[in-house]
């Protein structure tokens, strides 16, 4: 769990992330990953996730779209009132996070690495999953892998991996969240002026890193995504494998994240639930003319991974899509 400190700091720089995260972490949400049966097989045979480049997304606004929006509020009479605020709580700190934000920010595209969940809802979409979701991954075969929510929430930086739900939103939507941003600092001064500046400064660079990364055209919300995030020189990992491999006929660098536990390393409690048998809830079989078969495939990969129940944890989607 998020200790009480970490918490209240969370809610003032990133009250957004903390309101979605103590909702999903409250009702037990699951995670779901829409992806081809060829990658899925890939994945539990490997026993790792695929982190791919954000200049490779679907949607080719990644990025540019968070920073945008970032840039348009930062410069606005509500960023005004940030700025000033923050430099209250340390002179000069202002200026020194716009260095190091306009230095890295270029950058932001060629070394984030990132893999897309999203929400599952138990009661319409665990026997058939997402129609959108369906028309939108994986085709002309496809599965969808539904997720436990540990390993995603867990509050470490053993992998120097982070997970963030995606704000829908257009530039006054955005706005909004900043304008609650910098309500929030102007209200917890006091508390503010006990930390030291690196905190103040590391957490500021932090809220705008997120936003930059995390913010999506409204147009996409039926998604629900979360994404889960590595920036390669930024936050190195030692954990992580940086290897090429094609995808849908295309060489790319990926990051292979382990599906395994590490205990005992970095802030928190360590990286726990990634191994397959507590991590994966179910598979859903996405329509196709031929998921009896890959189901049988499926289930004898669970078999192999040594999930006793792998019969009950494969399903085929009813939902009747050509």
């Amino acid at each position: 769990m998020i200790d009480a400190q970490e918490t209240r700091l969370l809610r003032v720089f990133n009250p957004y992330f903390a309101e979605q995260y103590e909702r999903v972490l409250t009702s037990k949400g699951r995670f779901v990953h829409y992806t081809s049966a060829d990658a899925a097989m890939k994945m539990l045979t490997s026993k790792t996730v695929w982190m791919r480049n954000a200049r490779t997304m679907n949607d080719f606004s990644e990025i540019e779209y968070g920073s945008d929006c970032l840039r348009t509020a930062y410069n606005s009479p509500i960023g005004d009132r940030f700025k000033r605020s923050v430099e209250s709580l340390a002179p000069g700190i202002i200026q020194e996070i716009e260095n190091l934000f306009n230095g890295w920010s270029p950058l932001f595209p060629q070394v984030t690495y990132l893999a897309c969940v999203s929400e599952h809802d138990t009661e319409s979409e665990d026997l058939i999953g997402r129609l959108s979701m369906w028309r939108a991954y994986g085709r002309p075969r496809s599965v969808a892998l539904v997720l436990n929510n540990k390993p995603f929430l867990a509050p470490t930086d053993v992998l120097n991996v982070y997970t963030s739900p995606v704000l829908y939103a257009d530039h006054q939507r955005f706005n909004q969240e900043f304008d609650r941003l910098t309500t929030n600092v102007e209200k917890s001064v006091t508390f503010l002026r006990q930390q030291d500046k690196s905190v103040i400064h590391d957490r500021v660079f932090s809220a705008f890193l997120f936003a930059t990364l995390c913010t999506k055209h409204p147009g996409f919300r039926e998604e629900r995504e979360w994404r889960v995030i590595h920036t390669e020189k930024m936050q190195p990992s030692t954990h992580l494998t940086k290897e090429i491999e094609v995808f849908q006929g295309s060489p790319q660098f990926v990051y292979k994240l382990p599906l395994r536990d590490i205990p005992g390393e970095g802030t928190g409690t360590g990286f726990f639930g990634a191994e397959i048998v507590q991590l994966l809830d179910r598979i859903i079989i996405g329509p196709s003319d031929d998921g009896v078969v890959v189901r049988e495939a499926f289930v004898h990969l669970l078999q192999q991974s040594g999930i006793t129940d792998a019969t009950d944890r494969v399903l085929i989607s009813g939902i009747p899509l050509r």
